[in-house]
């Protein structure tokens, strides 16, 4: 439980946190690749255990070294479909209310967008002339749920004095204590492309594989967040960064017909994402049906968002909304080891992959380096603020340099999976288990994305014919439930340290999603 006296932030505060609550969601759906489980069918249904056999298209993405295991050409097309059902139940707050301590209790915030679809697009070819090397091209993005969208304030649902008695007549309709904006995440519309030509080259006379995937980061986005404090608002940021280079570098060795390594590694992807921003503030009341201040405000009403606030420059006469957005997607290494239950007659054959065995497991280990993220930088062209008063006279105020800090943490993921060949060259099984370390610590715990631990299943299936494979993997996530007390997170005020500002993240975050992959690779 979180003890705060009611306190009013000033129009800067409240207009600088409008901002600053903006900052932090993007990073996180726009990239972090184990924050769901990953793209393609027949990895899904291994959850994610692919580095070291990463033989379709979708190697562009796990270990480009593993084209060289594919023959002639291939158009690979593909799409995981997420259903997320994320939440955060706010812990109670106590208030002192004139003589009264009040007691607040507030419903759950839930995430209401439920289905997004990620899609991958791939070719593959050789030529006759290079017989050692392989080709590819693609597009895709992480499997992640680009859509999101939860309540924009925390409702509450009953208060309480000290003596017992209900007291929702002493917080209804004051903004001071019922309306509580939800400072962490209110909408996001995020996707990030990866347009990707690769090639990998088999090592002649040794069981080496070497492969690159040469790659821009394509980001959009559009955000919501909330401020509260004596002038609650929202922010509405709309960035993009259409060229950011980077790339995968990946190895494939081979020492046994039963044994294989895998080993894929991705440098730190800096973004610069640019736009505008929109800042709109909470109305003064509760309005009724009629449009009109309601005379007696029910604790379950919500507060509308009216008129929007103008950025100048610092003459306060030129017009500026420009902003700029300004963060690292991580480094990340796959290591992979793989077992492949191969009869005597396919070992006998010379250090080939000849033949698929009976079945094979594979363990892999993910790090991804989210320690290197202390905090999201945020950048405005506009140096004031017009902060329009009661008496319709404008107020300037000051725009800051936003730094949103989160603390982030290296990652580490386990993965297990295989398939079982129950119709060799027909029909496989497959199934698989992860677990994934929490990125955020437990007090800078948010909504912007599924920080907390992870443990996922997964089951899928494939089917082999002359012309096209065709696979389906299916993958559930439990988010290990995290009731945070002495949270980090807080409504900023800037006239004020850090220690004074009101504590908005305690509570209990918990969650799931199931992930639907289903994938078609053409054979030429």
């Amino acid at each position: 439980m979180s003890h705060v006296r009611p306190t009013l932030i000033s129009a800067r505060g409240g207009c600088a946190l409008v901002l600053l609550c903006a900052s932090g969601g993007v990073a996180h759906a726009a990239g972090f690749e184990t924050e769901y489980p990953d793209n393609g069918a027949r990895a899904l249904g291994r959850a994610g255990a692919f580095t070291a056999r990463a033989d379709d298209p979708t190697a562009i993405y796990y270990n480009p070294a593993g084209l060289t295991a594919l023959r002639g050409g291939d158009i690979y097309v593909g799409a995981n479909g997420l259903l997320l059902d994320q939440g955060f139940q706010p812990a109670d707050r106590t208030v002192d209310i004139a003589s009264r301590r009040v007691t607040l209790e507030y419903g759950r915030v839930e995430q209401s967008v439920a289905f997004f679809p990620a899609p991958f697009l791939a070719g593959h070819f050789d030529f006759e002339g290079l017989p050692g090397f392989d080709f590819a091209a693609g597009v895709y993005g992480p499997a992640s749920n680009g859509h999101r969208k939860f309540d924009d304030q925390y409702p509450v649902v009953r208060a309480t004095d000290n003596r017992g008695k209900d007291a929702a007549g002493r917080v209804a309709g004051n903004r001071a204590l019922h309306l509580v904006p939800n400072g962490m995440l209110i909408e996001s519309e995020l996707v990030q492309i990866f347009p990707t030509l690769s090639a990998a080259w088999q090592v002649s006379g040794v069981p080496l594989r070497v492969g690159v995937s040469l790659q821009d980061s394509i980001v959009l986005a559009k955000l919501r967040q909330g401020s509260g404090g004596e002038y609650p608002g929202q922010a509405e940021l709309d960035v993009k960064d259409l060229f950011a280079p980077t790339g995968i570098l990946g190895l494939h060795y081979a020492p046994h017909p039963r044994w294989e390594i895998g080993l894929s590694f991705r440098p730190p992807i800096a973004i610069e994402a640019t736009g505008k921003a929109k800042l709109k503030q909470y109305d003064q009341c509760i309005r009724g049906a009629n449009g009109d201040c309601a005379e007696d405000p029910q604790l379950a009403d919500q507060w509308g968002v009216e008129g929007a606030l103008e950025l100048y420059e610092a003459d306060r006469k030129t017009k500026n909304d420009a902003v700029t957005m300004s963060f690292t997607n991580p480094l990340w290494t796959r290591l992979g080891v793989r077992y492949v239950h191969r009869d005597a007659t396919e070992v006998a054959a010379d250090h080939a992959d000849d033949g698929p065995g009976l079945f094979d497991v594979e363990l892999d280990y993910i790090f991804e380096g989210d320690g290197a993220h202390q905090y999201y930088d945020l950048n405005f062209g506009a140096e004031q603020v017009n902060l329009p008063a009661d008496n319709g006279e404008g107020t300037f105020i000051a725009m800051p340099h936003l730094k949103d800090r989160r603390n982030y943490q290296h990652t580490h993921a386990v993965r297990l999976g295989g398939d079982y060949n129950v119709l060799p060259g027909l029909l496989a099984v497959r199934a698989g288990g992860a677990y994934e370390t929490a990125v955020s610590p437990d007090d800078y715990t948010h909504l912007d994305f599924p920080s907390t631990a992870k443990v996922t299943g997964a089951v899928g299936a494939g089917l082999t014919f002359d012309l096209v494979d065709v696979d389906l993997g299916v993958s559930y996530t439990h988010f290990v439930e995290q009731t945070v007390e002495n949270s980090s997170v807080r409504l900023t005020d800037i006239q004020k340290p850090r220690s004074e500002w009101a504590v908005i993240g305690d509570g209990t975050f918990d969650g799931h999603y199931l992930v639907v992959g289903l994938s078609t690779s053409w054979h030429l």
